[in-house]
């Protein structure tokens, strides 16, 4: 695969961040594909990776919100909720499970909350209210705010409301849980830290789903299997430490059968994570550049790389985008047509029935039925 400059440099910088050799480098270079694509994939998709609201405290003033259903004056038209179901009608999303930020500052003296914590459960409410049919809400606390944030107590009321079928994303590779949001970074925090395992214990006398990106797999066996009756959604690259040798997460569908893993865009591969995340200097024309020239090969290098995987689990894999903040993602159609279309090509080159399981039937047995889309004959 032939790379623009910007991609070698960045790709460099990645490598060097996760630790790669000269040796490395053989040893997961990607087997070649065998078989050609049957032929896109036609049916539904059930998005289960959007970030449609973020808010980091400790860097931001106030939250940006990218499916915007705020009072009208507030609004941003570009963005509006209308804007983003038109998208998915667009694409074939029958269904998407966005992340939705909540703050949940302790209450300030004279009983006063922070503003930003009203308006941000206020765009949820309405989402919900308006189209419960088509987006299931996770309650998200985003990265950079008050390690604080994370506990059962304060949680608690957010989640037995009704608004949020789920808990998520946590994003334990990124600060307060680590000391940088990327290269190489020291975690502070593991997904067995007694502070979370609350969580878990909360959420499963809920009855409700947790989606946490774990920094590493440290804790993770003992976390998972602690409340088994709480489904996990996972991904990240930091969890396999490998793009070619996904072993580590075969083991743990093994081990773990409540376990699930969202295959989406941004992370599937490393020259994925590149073009979908600003922080690494990511804007459209890059994006842009980078789904011309490798049109007529993305789909293969994801199959050469998680199909093994997707054939033994079937069952345990959900597709989604992890579009988030960028703004350039939302506003512009190409965006979500080419990673729409890429996804297609390559749920094609799986067998019908898997392409199936991963597209929307996994997400429906996980999250329950949604729009027309449901298991039921």
């Amino acid at each position: 695969m032939r790379f623009p400059p910007d991609f070698r440099l960045v790709s460099l910088l990645l490598c060097s961040a996760m630790g790669c050799t000269a040796d490395s480098g053989k040893q997961n270079q990607r087997r070649p594909v065998e078989t050609p694509p049957l032929g896109p994939y036609v049916g539904p998709l059930y998005e289960t990776h959007l970030h449609i609201a973020t808010f980091g405290s400790l860097e931001d003033s106030k939250p940006r919100y990218r499916v915007d259903l705020r009072d009208e004056g507030e609004r941003d038209p570009e963005l509006s909720v209308d804007a983003y179901i038109a998208s998915m009608d667009r694409t074939g999303i029958a269904c998407t499970l966005a992340f939705h930020s909540v703050a949940v500052e302790e209450v300030a003296e004279g009983g006063e909350v922070d503003r930003n914590s009203g308006e941000l459960f206020g765009n949820a409410e309405r989402i919900h209210a308006a189209h419960s049919d088509r987006i299931k809400l996770f309650a998200e606390i985003f990265r950079h705010n008050p390690a604080e944030w994370f506990d059962a107590d304060r949680l608690r009321p957010v989640l037995e409301q009704g608004t949020f079928a789920g808990l998520g994303e946590f994003q334990l590779a990124n600060p307060p849980f680590s000391d940088s949001d990327f290269g190489e970074r020291n975690y502070l925090i593991y997904p067995n830290d007694p502070q979370l395992m609350e969580i878990y214990a909360m959420l499963s006398e809920l009855g409700l789903p947790l989606m946490l990106h774990p920094g590493a797999t440290e804790g993770l066996d003992e976390a998972i299997s602690a409340y088994p009756d709480v489904p996990w959604i996972i991904h990240g690259w930091q969890v396999h430490d490998e793009w070619q040798d996904l072993e580590i997460i075969d083991a743990l569908f093994a081990a773990h059968p409540n376990l699930y893993y969202t295959i989406d865009f941004a992370e599937t591969l490393p020259e994925h994570l590149e073009i979908m995340k600003n922080r690494r200097g990511a804007d459209l024309e890059i994006f842009q550049d980078f789904m011309e020239e490798h049109a007529d090969t993305v789909a293969q290098e994801m199959a050469a790389t998680w199909t093994p995987l997707i054939e033994r689990w079937p069952d345990r894999f959900t597709w989604g985008t992890d579009i988030a903040r960028p703004k350039w993602q939302w506003t512009e159609p190409e965006v979500l047509d080419a990673i729409t279309e890429v996804s297609r090509a390559y749920l094609g080159t799986l067998p019908p029935e898997v392409a199936e399981q991963v597209a929307w039937k996994n997400a429906v047995e996980l999250l329950g039925p949604c729009d027309e889309l449901s298991l039921e004959p």
